[in-house]
């Protein structure tokens, strides 16, 4: 899953890995930075820790906490909160996404397979709403369990695979200057893993020290 800022505007990004094998699933990346309570085995009690750079969070599902390493070689993974380690390093609220306060102004399918739909903000509650924020749906991607707005997909019966919030160019009346357009994008897209045995070894080691919990 990836989430960028368009080239040529205000540029910026971060991208996240999904990485599913057997019943555990893997939310890595490389450039990130999150704060999130871990489980200390000798006090019982949270305390937040930071980790800078990579960062590679595995947890099985319907469990309630999960290991946070460092990298795919870190034999010292923290025991943390899965739903606090999840918020803190996708950050997304699955309503952003939601049309019910757009007006749709273009619609285009391809078949039955896909399509395409643009809705534009008139009204907007506040300045984090886009001017226009457009929603690409596909039959594909369907096995992925992330879900970019579980509410859209069942409207639809469709993944949401992109979406992309576009601003445009205004007055800053508090700042007194011009603030350039700009355009934030979401996608899930499938990639394929550089060296797929490391990450085979990395699971079948998470899995051993998971069942010891």
């Amino acid at each position: 899953m990836m989430g960028k800022d368009s080239p040529g505007l205000l540029n910026g990004g971060f991208s996240y890995n999904i990485v599913y094998y057997k019943g555990l699933t893997l939310y890595y990346s490389t450039d990130t930075l999150i704060a999130v309570k871990s489980y200390s085995e000798t006090s019982g009690k949270p305390d937040t820790v930071e980790i800078p750079g990579s960062t590679f969070f595995v947890f099985q599902e319907k469990q309630k906490h999960g290991l946070l390493f460092t990298s795919l070689e870190d034999k010292k993974p923290r025991i943390v909160n899965a739903d606090s380690a999840l918020n803190a390093m996708l950050s997304l609220d699955s309503k952003m996404f939601d049309v019910e306060d757009g007006i749709l102004v273009y619609k285009n399918t391809v078949g039955d397979s896909a399509w395409h739909e643009s809705y534009c903000y008139l009204n907007k509650k506040d300045a984090s709403y886009p001017d226009t924020m457009n929603l690409f749906f596909s039959d594909e991607l369907k096995e992925i369990k992330f879900s970019l707005s579980p509410n859209e997909e069942r409207a639809r019966n469709k993944k949401l695979v992109k979406a992309e919030f576009v601003y445009n160019p205004y007055y800053d009346q508090t700042q007194l200057q011009q603030m350039p357009g700009r355009k934030m994008s979401f996608e899930i897209s499938p990639v394929e893993l550089a060296a797929p045995q490391k990450f085979v070894t990395f699971f079948e080691a998470a899995e051993k020290t998971i069942l010891l919990k």
